[in-house]
């Protein structure tokens, strides 16, 4: 199977951003109406430290000079369900992962195009008529390694970055442990422990040391940094995150 992952990172920011163009070179902050916490930050903001639920406060504590936005939900909305359309053209079931993020499967359509690269390209150029701001767009094996291609696609000048069968392990191996889905904290402290921080120091553990040390139900986690993610056959990776959570508290 292939999948692209279709994505427009920081989808309420940076569609502020473009509807008013004189917060092009702020850093943003977008607030919910009914809490106030954030819902989505501009990337100055974030490497600041602030995250998606963290209070006003927060934001005002670790980045003063950021610019608080009332949230436009229904806005917001509208952009995703127009993307959501877009895809519907080229596969028939289109599954949503987020706000502006998305896979679909496409084994059989890449089939009708030169290459993966184009369909992608072409994705990417129906996007922008469609909602007025460029997808980033990862093509490989596996969803968790078409996240990661479409997270790092955004460096690309076209914002596409295709893996090639067989080389998932490859790609992965530089990107740090935390691109894994939530990895349970006790997992990710005895790894910095091992002086193990990327994908690819935890893949050359072998399998069975890593269910051995850490419990069968992490080896979900080895897995994803060996390029193979096998939510498909059991159940999704949040169900398995918390079975390891369990499996390495009843170990401490």
């Amino acid at each position: 199977m292939r999948f692209a992952c279709v994505r427009i990172e920081h989808l309420p920011t940076r569609l502020e951003a473009a509807l008013q163009p004189a917060l092009s070179n702020q850093s943003l902050v977008v607030l919910r109406a009914w809490d106030e916490h954030v819902l989505d930050v501009s990337p100055d903001v974030e490497a600041s430290g602030v995250r998606p639920g963290d209070s006003r406060r927060r934001v005002e504590q670790l980045c003063p000079k950021a610019v608080g936005l009332p949230a436009r939900e229904t806005l917001y909305q509208s952009h995703h369900d127009a993307l959501k359309s877009v895809l519907a053209n080229f596969a028939d079931r289109v599954e949503t992962a987020a706000l502006g993020e998305f896979f679909i499967e496409i084994g059989a359509l890449s089939r009708t195009f030169p290459s993966e690269q184009a369909l992608a390209e072409q994705i990417v150029a129906q996007t922008q008529r469609a909602v007025h701001l460029t997808p980033a767009v990862g093509i490989a094996a596996n969803k968790f390694t078409a996240l990661q291609a479409a997270r790092q696609a955004s460096l690309e000048t076209n914002h596409v970055l295709v893996v090639p069968k067989g080389d998932e392990r490859r790609f992965l191996s530089s990107l740090p442990l935390t691109a894994l889905p939530d990895p349970p904290i006790e997992l990710a402290r005895r790894l910095h422990l091992f002086g193990i921080t990327t994908l690819g120091g935890f893949a050359e553990l072998p399998h069975a040391a890593v269910v051995m040390q850490f419990g069968a139900e992490c080896g979900f986690f080895h897995d994803l940094a060996r390029g193979i993610d096998p939510r498909y056959r059991y159940g999704t990776g949040m169900a398995r995150r918390g079975m390891c959570q369990a499996a390495l508290a009843a170990r401490t």
